[in-house]
């Protein structure tokens, strides 16, 4: 779990998807440690100033899986 920096500080449980915005800007869907799924918020990448580890496995698990796509080796029993 990593923390994100706001007035208060909230745990981050999971990286759930991202999108980026016409503007360019990256946003992530947040999983809060200790909150409900209906709790589940778009941030900007710019809140998850302390969540770099998270990112970048995200990055790299998303990266992973267009490429498995782009060479046809999907799993399809494990979506």
């Amino acid at each position: 779990m990593v923390l994100v920096t706001y007035e208060k500080q909230f745990k981050v449980e999971d990286i759930l998807a991202m999108r980026v915005h016409e503007n360019g800007n990256v946003w992530f869907l947040i999983k809060w440690a200790g909150y409900p799924d209906d709790h589940n918020s778009w941030e900007p990448a710019s809140h998850l100033t302390n969540s770099s580890l998270l990112v970048f496995e995200f990055m790299e698990e998303l990266i992973h899986a267009v490429m498995d796509q782009v060479h046809g080796t999907h799993d399809h029993n494990n979506n």
